[in-house]
């Protein structure tokens, strides 16, 4: 798992925190990508999949690995787009 290996598992809180939200429990599906911004500053991004965001969030530090990382939500299911 990605959250293990990078030692990120601030990322899937944040997924988490936003479920909680009415207009979050209304999105079947869902991508999540976080863009590195500067150096060690990233913009979380969500949408419905058609891209229409549903939420943004700057993260002023972080020492994530990737420059960018997608992760889908489909139900209760994260999940990579590789494995759909």
């Amino acid at each position: 798992m990605i959250a293990e290996e990078e030692q990120c598992f601030w990322f899937i809180d944040c997924i988490v925190s936003y479920q909680l939200s009415e207009k979050f429990r209304k999105e079947e599906f869902q991508v999540w990508k976080i863009e590195r911004v500067k150096e060690t500053q990233f913009r979380l991004t969500a949408t419905d999949g058609n891209n229409k965001v549903l939420a943004t969030q700057d993260i002023p530090f972080s020492d994530f690995f990737f420059n960018e990382f997608t992760i889908w939500k489909e139900g209760n299911v994260l999940l990579l787009p590789s494995e759909h």
